[in-house]
């Protein structure tokens, strides 16, 4: 079974867990993420990289919505730029410098629990998608919550997503807007 068959299931069984209530309340976020990936870049590169740069840096785009007073659920679509590695090849009898940018999109279920009225924690199941391959992905983030009236906050999080073959850690600030269907 494949790495997407999985992910669609794990969401199915969790839209089917959590009936959605259209008078809930619905949450729209865009976030940006600022950080470092923690990577072996010599296994990723297949030998010793010349030179590198494990700085990340990304967005996301969630649909959520609340399903008991501090706990949500809901989807998250996102892009990193993890890592970028220069090496050197043998090409017949010379040698050739090439840098590779190691990017991914990603795709996963998310909850966010409220601690408090302004503190969470976060977690989420999914997967990212290489250029060559796709990896199962899970997520954890504790943060904090800055209100701006009744309909926009921005939330601020540390977070670490974790795949098979990269660790990224990030700050994450963006903007979220309560949709209030009621």
């Amino acid at each position: 079974m494949s790495l997407r068959v999985l992910l669609l299931l794990l969401i199915s069984s969790i839209s089917m867990a959590c009936p959605i209530d259209l008078s809930a309340q619905w949450k729209a976020q865009v976030m940006g993420s600022l950080g470092y990936s923690i990577v072996d870049l010599e296994e990723w590169a297949g030998r010793e990289p010349m030179d590198w740069n494990e700085t990340l840096s990304g967005f996301n785009l969630r649909g959520s919505y609340a399903i008991y007073d501090n706990v949500e659920v809901g989807l998250e679509y996102g892009y990193n730029y993890l890592f970028w590695y220069q090496i050197r090849l043998p090409f017949g009898e010379q040698t050739i410098t090439r840098i590779r940018d190691v990017d991914a999109t990603y795709l996963m279920a998310v909850s966010r629990f409220g601690l408090s009225e302004r503190f969470f924690v976060e977690a989420g199941l999914g997967s990212y998608f290489f250029a060559e391959f796709s990896s199962f992905a899970f997520m954890t983030a504790v943060g904090y919550t800055i209100d701006l009236g009744e309909k926009f906050s921005i939330p601020v999080m540390l977070r670490s997503d974790f795949t098979s073959d990269v660790t990224g850690l990030a700050l994450n600030a963006g903007l979220r807007y309560n949709l209030d269907l009621q």
